[in-house]
C-alpha cells in the first residue's frame, strides 16, 4: 500500500508563507483580500394558500395540511357546514 501523503491545513499553509515574506501570520491575514460571504437568496416561507373564510393570504410551513388562516376561519367555517347539515336534516 502506498503511503498517503499528508498535506497541511490552510492555517499551516498561511503562516507557512508569512515567515517566507517575513511577516507575521496576522500582518500576512490583513493583505489577503477579505473572504465574501455571499448570502442565498430567502426562500418563501412555505406554499401560499388563500383562505376560503376571509381571502386572507397564509403560508402553509409544515407538513399538515391547513386550508383556513386560523383557528377562528377553522371554528366558523365547522360551524357553518354544522348549521347547513342541520337545516338539511330537518
Amino acid at each position: 500500500m502506498a503511503k498517503k501523503v499528508k498535506t497541511p491545513d490552510k492555517l499551516s499553509q498561511d503562516a507557512a508563507a508569512a515567515r517566507k515574506l517575513g511577516l507575521s501570520y496576522g500582518q500576512y491575514k490583513a493583505m489577503q483580500k477579505p473572504t465574501v460571504i455571499v448570502k442565498q437568496p430567502q426562500t418563501p416561507p412555505g406554499i401560499r394558500k388563500v383562505c376560503p373564510n376571509c381571502g386572507a393570504v397564509f403560508f402553509q410551513t409544515d407538513r399538515r395540511k391547513k386550508i383556513y388562516c386560523s383557528r377562528e376561519c377553522t371554528d366558523l367555517a365547522t360551524h357553518r357546514a354544522r348549521r347547513e347539515r342541520a337545516k338539511t336534516h330537518d
